[in-house]
């Protein structure tokens, strides 16, 4: 039997984060194991868990997620992200670029999109 691949959702919005939560339910291999709010949330809770990608939306309170992956790939450079965002600009895929984050989907693509990225960035694409 194949582990299910651990997921930590980050992301502001109760709605978005429920949204995320019921989609990747239905996935068979994976499991959100944890939920933050925002960029400090995140990495107080990777001081007790490793999960095998953060899903991280970029726009948050307190700690956004530009700063909050920059320093999840300082202090883990093999911790695997996938940001999601409702802006999407050149301006904001150069920083991603420059992190490095593994990927990027838009928030304003369907589901499947979602979840499709997962997997893609999961298998090392």
């Amino acid at each position: 039997m194949r582990k299910r691949k651990q997921l930590l959702l980050v992301d502001d919005h109760p709605l978005i984060m429920d949204g995320l939560c019921a989609l990747l339910r239905k996935e068979a291999g994976l499991c959100v194991c944890n939920r933050a709010g925002n960029g400090l949330q995140l990495l107080q809770l990777l001081t007790t868990c490793y999960p095998d990608l953060i899903v991280l939306d970029i726009n948050m309170p307190e700690m956004d997620g530009i700063a909050a992956a920059r320093q999840v790939k300082a202090d883990h450079p093999d911790m695997r992200i996938l940001c999601l965002s409702a802006h999407f600009d050149k301006a904001l895929m150069q920083m991603l670029q420059a992190i490095p984050v593994d990927g990027f989907v838009p928030k304003r693509l369907a589901g499947e999109h979602i979840v499709e990225a997962i997997h893609r960035v999961l298998a090392g694409e």
